[in-house]
């Protein structure tokens, strides 16, 4: 059975559409497999998640790299060889992103076909703290241009920053964005300052990572979700970090490889 046909029969067992043998074979391959139920988890995961309406952009974008990939592959059989197309007429073709998380999900399920930094099996599994851990990194602001009070005022807040006074940042920042509640550098900074700080103030930051999210207007949006998928690890809040983690590979921000690997080593 390849690939393709594998997703298609847990989306049918997911649904409740297997039945009789199919069924019984499928449930003996859940108990005598460890690896592949751990795969139907993370799929199960990937669908409960994306089910929140949150997840409809997302879901759009992927049913259109779907549409893309099918496009290129058809492109490529008119230009192949007469064998090589009638080959490719011959063969099953399971329309496997016909559920948008199914992209997502196949992107993490990849990491055991190959190498480089995608080569997980035999690895020892990290907790979600070990996790968070591992791929968390302070983020690097940059400093601005002077120009009005509210300007140099925020300048200072990131030196502040940059000198890993992460509370007096914070303090300064929260009031500023008392004057200003919609300035999105400003909460950006702000949820990153109570990010950094011993200990963390995850609450607090999460609250501003989410309000930057919902605004939907700024450039900060893909690394909002970053960290908020790792806030949510960090937090055991598995199913919100999935979502989260399926944006960012969309999103192909730089942090999207980083998130292909977490859904693969997730612990439930």
């Amino acid at each position: 059975m390849d690939t393709a046909e594998i997703y298609d029969q847990i989306e049918q067992y997911l649904a409740g559409e297997l039945t009789g043998v199919d069924l019984k074979n499928f449930e003996a391959k859940l108990q005598a497999e460890p690896a592949f139920a751990e795969k139907v988890n993370l799929f199960k995961g990937m669908e409960a998640a994306l089910s929140d309406p949150k997840a409809l952009e997302v879901q759009q974008k992927a049913a259109a790299l779907g549409d893309e990939f099918f496009e290129n592959i058809g492109r490529a059989i008119k230009a192949a060889p007469i064998k090589k197309m009638v080959k490719q007429e011959t063969a099953k073709v399971v329309p496997f992103y016909r559920k948008p998380w199914a992209i997502a999900a196949s992107l993490a399920l990849a990491a055991t076909a190959g190498g480089g930094l995608w080569q997980m099996q035999g690895e020892t599994a990290l907790t979600n703290d070990q996790l968070f851990a591992q791929n968390y990194q302070t983020y690097q602001v940059d400093g601005l241009v002077r120009g009005t009070t509210t300007d140099e005022e925020l300048t200072n807040a990131i030196q502040l920053y940059q000198n890993k006074s992460y509370q007096n940042a914070a303090e300064v920042l929260s009031i500023l964005n008392e004057k200003d509640i919609d300035n999105q550098e400003v909460m950006f900074v702000l949820a990153n300052a109570y990010l950094n700080q011993t200990p963390p103030e995850l609450e607090k930051a999460a609250n501003f990572f989410n309000q930057l999210i919902d605004m939907n207007t700024s450039i900060y949006v893909p690394k909002a979700q970053w960290y908020l998928a790792l806030i949510y690890i960090k937090q055991d809040k598995v199913e919100q970090a999935k979502l989260l983690l399926a944006e960012v590979v969309v999103s192909g921000d730089t942090n999207a490889e980083e998130a292909k690997e977490i859904l693969e080593r997730i612990v439930d």
